[in-house]
């Protein structure tokens, strides 16, 4: 039996995909007993001690860790998307390009389609592909033609498999399924700092065994790097955001008295607040849901506790004038550090 491991290369707009088709990959190779390493598996609400020592240690220089994975692995699964083709486009030498193509070269690389992109522009974008480079293609919308295609991968793949065939067939079918019924979802992904920050707070709330409310959200979107909530809050009313930020923060201290044992959170996609912020997102042609759709969809939920509770503290007024600034403006990701609230719309 081989001894390595499958490394997972994918984009981490994935990661927050509301149909969960990386999730799901995942999850099938973990349920297949195949060892798997993928960067952050908290990230897709995956128990690291689940993949042994297949992720990245905390407390560690994650190029590293990422660099030592790839030189053992036994093979490589590149998750292909519209995400991945935009994260090429618009960082062409970056750690994503430079994983597949060490895999592609050392001749590891199984490619794996998860959404209709075009082939053409797969081999453009990672310059040394083979020719006969193996690609799997899990966009059809066929279960029998996916299920074909998935037995092929498996049979590629330099592993042993340690189940029955019929268990195998089984989990395929299950697997089958699952992204057909993922193939008419319109949901688009958040964007990494978000969805980082929102995901600390569901697993927040599956520790304490407690739903997830809006000032998880809230708490989630205060912590993000580009800082356009805090700004936008202390435009409305100067100095409001760090007062809301302690009233946050008692909120979630006080919560385990109040909710505990209460439904658990199996994520945060489907809460009314991100099916309004996709929505909002959708509507205005972006590619991904940032902080500001997530305010806006917060600040239309009139009969949130939170939101009656933000809305008393600042007055009508500068409720009102927080709504036209979110409204108007969008979050600054060019600058490093300090970023300016805003570029108008």
């Amino acid at each position: 039996m081989v001894m390595g491991h499958i490394f997972v290369s994918h984009s981490n707009l994935d990661k927050s995909r509301a149909d969960k088709r990386l999730k799901l990959l995942v999850d099938f190779f973990v349920e297949l007993r195949l060892p798997t390493w993928i960067d952050r598996p908290e990230e897709l609400s995956i128990a690291p001690q689940t993949l042994k020592d297949g992720f990245i240690k905390y407390n560690r220089e994650w190029t590293s860790d990422i660099r030592a994975a790839l030189k053992v692995c036994s093979a490589g699964v590149g998750v292909w998307s519209s995400n991945t083709i935009r994260k090429l486009q618009e960082d062409p030498s970056g750690v994503l390009f430079q994983e597949l193509n060490f895999l592609a070269v050392q001749d590891r690389l199984f490619l794996i389609i998860i959404d209709e992109v075009s082939l053409p522009l797969v081999s453009k974008l990672i310059g040394k592909l083979a020719e006969d480079q193996q690609c799997i293609d899990l966009s059809t919308k066929d279960e029998s033609v996916f299920q074909l295609r998935i037995i092929e991968l498996l049979e590629q793949l330099p592993f042993e498999m340690e189940i029955s065939k019929a268990e195998i067939q089984t989990k395929v079918e299950e697997l089958a399924k699952s992204f057909s019924a993922s193939s008419d979802s319109q949901h688009l992904p958040v964007t990494p700092e978000l969805h980082r920050a929102l995901s600390r707070e569901l697993n927040r709330c599956r520790d304490n065994d407690v739903p997830i409310r809006t000032y998880h959200f809230l708490n989630a979107m205060l912590r993000v790097p580009s800082k356009f909530v805090n700004r936008a809050i202390d435009m409305s009313s100067s100095g409001a955001s760090r007062s809301i930020q302690k009233w946050v923060a008692n909120q979630i201290q006080r919560q385990p008295m109040r909710d505990r044992s209460r439904q658990r959170p199996s994520d945060y996609f489907a809460h009314k607040i991100s099916l309004d912020a996709n929505d909002l997102a959708a509507r205005e042609n972006s590619v991904e849901i940032d902080e500001r759709h997530y305010l806006l969809s917060i600040l239309s939920q009139a009969n949130s506790g939170s939101v009656k509770e933000i809305k008393n503290y600042l007055g009508d007024e500068s409720f009102k004038r927080l709504i036209e600034v979110a409204t108007l403006t969008k979050p600054d990701r060019k600058g490093k550090t300090g970023p300016s609230i805003v570029d108008p719309l």
